[in-house]
């Protein structure tokens, strides 16, 4: 229902009830329908703020209603609205601060509404009001400001002793984040790149954030360029680029050695790529106009490229601060329009991933979502080893506690534990997935087979296809072994099958050994 208000705060409540309709029905998120709706910077700024506050109390905001009685008794008054003028009746600093219809019907439903807010409280066990927002939603104001050296510009030494002389408190590693105290920071143990600060630090106008010696990025997020690790010199990609943290840090990791072609179909993003990835100094980095999807593998361009980053659309179901997600109830999780759209997203997950692994000479891929969702991770990666199978999983980030889900990706050596899962709840980021492939060597053995070779090929030896097509020889039951001091195992007809390490040479035996006694029942060609 429209409403001719003639005082700014009036409008200021009805705007934002359109934004929060306009969010509910896809047509936009959040930040970016407040910035088209607001009529200059400070509206857009106060617009952000009461839509974004409503929206932490929506839930609460809504059993009150139910619970008074409003929406009956208040007919004229929309349910986007109803929340927004209820939000800062009982939770915004200065109460409600309009006249007109909004205010008579807050004045006619009062004592109802603080009746209501009292017995939720009750109900719930709760004293504080501020405990009537999610607990997904306050992880975000518990959360370090994190920030990356951006090892171009400055060592991270220097970064720390610059804050320190400017008053900043370095504490130990071991700190519980949740603990860090105003003026208080500490080197990140697992990413040593990154520095966390106190919630809510704010670097816009600092000297070193504005000349792009640090960058304020979450800490998961700078996961995929540290577990791909690229060495100096080397040539990158990453493929789904814009806005352009990671493909900065990669160049940060490189020294700024090398070359990165950074992909993105979208023309805008990327100027901010452009724009970003400037400031930071990182003259490494070729932007590219283009989707990942439409570049040729077999492009001489590319021809050098062994190292891809891939950080495609996914659900965003992990950011903590996207509180876009709000809006969607469990109801909507668990809908079939729901479950296609993460279907969909898994479908292109696994087709950039897949077109990564076309590339001739790339050794090593990272792939990450800001997701939750096994769909989108534990089951893409299950299922693009099963499509491709000259490449593994490496061990993504060795020293990270938390790994995958078990009992996805499965039938191989390396499975679940090699994939890095971060939950915002436990690990004061958020929500984050990362996995690293790499292909697997001619002649080494791993996962039961001996990759890119023919050798043992119409032995009796347990044989299962390789990628190429040919049949290739059992390993010991531990998979991939070392290199160094390797004997040879014979077939029955004296070919060389395999190499392995002494230790695995009875383990080896003794598989023969069962193999054949089940050869002349069993196929020899299957997996």
């Amino acid at each position: 229902m429209n409403f001719k208000n003639n005082d700014a705060n009036s409008m200021l409540y009805t705007l934002a009830a359109k934004v929060l309709k306009q969010a509910s029905k896809k047509e936009g998120t959040v930040k970016s329908l407040c910035l088209q709706n607001g009529s200059d910077s400070k509206m857009k700024k106060n617009l952000y703020a009461l839509v974004c506050e409503s929206l932490k109390y929506s839930d609460a905001i809504r059993e009150i209603a139910h619970m008074s009685g409003f929406p009956k008794k208040e007919p004229q008054i929309g349910e986007w609205q109803g929340i927004v003028i209820i939000y800062d009746h009982l939770f915004g600093k200065k109460g409600l601060r309009c006249g007109g219809v909004y205010k008579q019907a807050i004045v006619r439903q009062k004592s109802a509404l603080n009746t209501s807010l009292t017995k939720l409280k009750v109900k719930r066990r709760i004293k504080d009001n501020v405990e009537l927002i999610p607990e997904s939603v306050r992880i975000a104001d518990l959360m370090p400001r994190y920030v990356r050296v951006n090892l171009i510009r400055m060592s991270v030494e220097e970064a720390m002793q610059t804050f320190q002389t400017e008053g900043f408190m370095l504490v130990s590693s071991e700190t519980n984040p949740a603990e860090l105290r105003s003026r208080q920071f500490y080197r990140d143990p697992h990413i040593d790149d990154v520095l966390a600060f106190a919630p809510k630090t704010d670097f816009h106008a600092h000297t070193l954030y504005l000349n792009g010696t640090i960058i304020q990025q979450d800490k998961a997020s700078c996961m995929p360029a540290k577990a791909l690790n690229p060495p100096p010199g080397s040539t990158v990609i990453d493929g789904c680029a814009a806005p352009g943290n990671k493909t900065s840090h990669l160049a940060s990791i490189m020294g700024n050695k090398g070359t990165i072609f950074a992909f993105d179909k979208d023309a805008r993003r990327l100027k901010t790529l452009v724009k970003l990835t400037g400031l930071a100094g990182a003259s490494c980095i070729k932007a590219r106009h283009q989707s990942f999807l439409d570049v040729d593998p077999l492009d001489p361009t590319y021809a050098d490229v062994e190292y891809i980053l891939l950080d495609p659309s996914c659900s965003g179901s992990g950011i903590v601060s996207r509180l876009d997600q709000l809006i969607d109830n469990d109801d909507d999780t668990m809908s079939q329009d729901y479950q296609e759209r993460l279907d969909n997203l898994r479908q292109f997950q696994e087709t950039v991933l897949l077109h990564a692994f076309t590339f001739p000479r790339v050794k090593r891929v990272s792939y990450s979502t800001c997701s939750i969702h096994e769909q989108e991770n534990e089951v893409v990666v299950a299922n693009v080893l099963a499509a491709n199978e000259n490449f593994r999983l490496n061990t993504a980030l060795p020293q990270w506690p938390r790994r995958g889900c078990p009992g996805l990706i499965t039938g191989r050596e390396r499975g679940a534990e090699c994939v890095v899962r971060v939950l915002q709840e436990m690990d004061f980021t958020n929500g984050f997935f990362v996995a690293v492939f790499e292909r697997k060597p001619a002649g080494r053995i791993e996962d039961g087979y001996e990759t890119g070779s023919t050798k043992g090929q119409g032995t009796n030896i347990g044989v299962g296809r390789s990628s190429g097509g040919s049949e290739s020889a059992y390993t010991n039951e531990h998979g991939f072994v070392k290199q160094e001091e390797t004997v040879e195992a014979q077939t029955d007809n004296g070919a060389t099958a395999v190499s392995i390490t002494k230790n695995a040479k009875k383990n080896l035996k003794r598989k023969i050994n069962r193999k054949r006694k089940k050869a002349a029942a069993q196929p020899t060609d299957t997996v």
